[in-house]
C-alpha cells in the first residue's frame, strides 16, 4: 500500500515527466518545507520581430503538487506560493490529477484567481516558427 508521502512522491515526478516531455526545464524541490514542489521554465522560442528575431521568454513557474484530484490550497498555502512566485517574478501553478486520476490539470494564479491553462498550449508561443 502507497503511503501519502509516497503518493504524493509519485505525482510530483508524474508532473515533472509532463512538463519535460514538453520541453520545460523542470527542478523538483525534494524533501523541502517550501511551499514549491517544483519549479519549470517553459521553452524559450524565438519569434518573428521587424529587425529579426525576438526571443520571448515566458514566466517561471513555480509549481504546488497536490495528489488527489479533491485537492484544494488553504488560504495560506495560496497565499505562500503567491509570495514565491512573485520572488521569482513568475508564476504561481498548483497542479492535481484530473477526474479519475488521469492527466494533470494545472491551474496558474492570474486577475486574483485560479485560472485552468493546458501546458501544450503554454509550451507554444505565440509567433513562434
Amino acid at each position: 500500500m502507497m503511503t501519502p508521502y509516497r503518493r504524493g512522491v509519485a505525482f510530483e515526478r508524474r508532473v515533472q515527466h509532463l512538463l519535460e516531455r514538453h520541453g520545460w526545464r523542470v527542478i523538483r524541490s525534494a524533501g523541502s518545507h517550501t511551499p514549491v514542489d517544483l519549479v519549470a521554465w517553459p521553452p524559450v522560442v524565438p519569434s518573428a520581430g521587424v529587425a529579426g528575431p525576438i526571443w520571448v521568454i515566458p514566466p517561471v513557474w513555480v509549481i504546488q503538487c497536490k495528489a488527489s484530484p479533491q485537492a484544494r490550497l488553504s488560504g495560506r498555502a495560496q497565499a505562500d506560493l503567491c509570495d514565491w512566485a512573485d520572488f521569482v517574478h513568475g508564476e504561481a501553478v498548483w497542479a492535481r490529477p484530473g477526474l479519475a486520476g488521469r492527466g494533470v490539470v494545472f491551474r496558474v494564479w492570474r486577475d486574483n484567481r485560479w485560472t485552468p491553462v493546458d501546458v501544450a498550449a503554454v509550451s507554444r508561443v505565440e509567433g513562434a516558427p
